[in-house]
């Protein structure tokens, strides 16, 4: 796969370089924007014409990407509200640790059960800790901390429970929770993932262009999390870890 890259900052030049890991990456092209590296797969380029996807972090007014989906080039991207992107243009967004992770997550747990019966996913923000709400478990050095509830994504089902957990330390949480039954019998399967915010946003993105090599481009609008199962394997590939837990509630 040949990936045109037009990033804003850290995050999408990250992306950059997890996507250069994957040896089925046969180029990188940075699109408006200057790259070090000494990998021979990295070129400079003026147009995102004739490359497989454009990846980015850039809103969608950006001229770059406004390039792309004039040449009909798929677009990745970690915005998360689709509705941006002019009709009949062909995009993946919500490739982000805010929006298609923590969805692709509850999809995955969701599919462990018979029956569901309640979906809550959590995830840190920066900020200080609060001190009461709902009771959020997230794994590792993080603990456990409270969360409030916040405005659903619009492309998530309805029925579902976003929370956000204000934390002051320098890890990103992301928290799924899912109740149900499997086999008549009560059962909780509980997803997470603890890491370095940026590493987490930079395979975020770059793991729903990933996911695509072996597949065809996509056609018109969708939502990294519609791929549930393809983008969190692509993100484990990528070096992202995922603790399960799946006790009798």
């Amino acid at each position: 796969m040949r990936i045109a890259l037009a990033p804003t900052g850290q995050i999408g030049l990250r992306a950059g370089r997890v996507a250069l890991a994957d040896g089925r990456v046969t180029a990188v092209g940075a699109l408006g924007t200057e790259i070090s590296s000494r990998d021979p797969r990295v070129e400079s380029i003026d147009s995102p014409e004739g490359w497989d996807l454009l990846l980015s972090d850039a809103s969608p007014d950006d001229a770059r990407l406004a390039a792309a989906i004039a040449a009909g080039v798929p677009i990745i991207s970690s915005l998360s509200d689709p509705q941006a992107f002019p009709k009949d243009t062909h995009f993946v967004s919500g490739a982000s640790v805010e929006r298609g992770l923590p969805a692709s997550l509850a999809l995955m747990a969701i599919r462990q059960l018979d029956t569901v019966t309640g979906v809550s996913a959590a995830i840190t923000t920066p900020g200080k800790p609060l001190s009461r709400g709902t009771a959020v478990a997230f794994p590792g050095s993080i603990g456990p901390l409270w969360a409030e509830a916040s405005t659903l994504p619009a492309t998530w089902p309805k029925d579902w429970q976003f929370l956000t957990a204000p934390y002051d330390g320098a890890l990103t949480g992301i928290a799924v929770r899912v109740e149900g039954e499997i086999g008549g019998s009560s059962r909780v399967v509980s997803q997470a993932v603890v890491d370095d915010p940026r590493f987490l946003s930079a395979i975020a993105l770059a793991a729903a262009a990933l996911m695509l090599i072996d597949e065809p481009p996509p056609e018109g609008g969708n939502e990294a999390h519609w791929f549930a199962e393809r983008y969190i394997e692509a993100c484990t590939e990528a070096g992202m870890g995922v603790a399960s837990f799946s006790p009798t509630s």
